[in-house]
């Protein structure tokens, strides 16, 4: 499916032809774009009228702050489009994490006499704290766009997610990528 900020990195389903499987990324990396309600009620409607499966990756839903919705099952009839609604990295995350977290609790259980590094550890990742980093990197990402956007770029993306995307008109991603490493490195 063709996407880009001519349409609103949403793709067209009006020309979309049918699909098994649709894989959905929202926020979407790399663009940063949060799909609205209005968008996924219409990617869900193509995906009953064409009998297609809805793979939905919401791995980056903490950072919406806005009224897009942070889950495709906030869409009514989505439940019957998803077969399977997933995050490989968000599972990837959690399955590290909860690996780590019982390495560490065994550890505490038969090396020490007290629960201090699972304490620890729980503490790291309360809510407050996720808040404050997800704060911390869309901060950067204003940044990110302001900068771009003074120096009269195109630029998307920033607003419910860590990520930001830029036109640069007559280079390719690459050469830009090149560029910037070569520069500041």
């Amino acid at each position: 499916m063709q996407l880009g900020p001519q349409s609103n990195f949403f793709p067209d389903l009006t020309i979309t032809p049918g699909t098994d499987i649709i894989f959905f990324c929202s926020p979407n990396n790399p663009t940063g774009h949060a799909a609205t309600r209005k968008q996924l009620q219409q990617l869900v409607e193509f995906a009953r009228d064409n009998g297609s499966i809805i793979i939905f990756d919401s791995a980056y839903s903490t950072y919406i702050s806005d009224d897009n919705p942070k889950s495709i099952f906030e869409i009514p009839g989505a439940k019957e489009s998803l077969k399977s609604s997933c995050s490989l990295v968000g599972f990837l995350s959690y399955m590290t994490s909860t690996a780590l977290y019982m390495q560490l609790l065994q550890w505490s259980i038969q090396y020490s006499s007290g629960w201090w590094p699972s304490m620890r550890l729980s503490r790291r990742f309360s809510g407050d704290a996720i808040s404050a980093v997800i704060d911390y990197y869309k901060e950067n990402a204003k940044i990110l766009v302001d900068t771009f956007a003074s120096i009269n770029l195109e630029v998307y993306g920033g607003v419910n997610a860590p990520y930001v995307w830029v036109r640069f008109p007559g280079s390719k991603s690459w050469d830009v990528s090149a560029e910037t490493l070569e520069k500041t490195v």
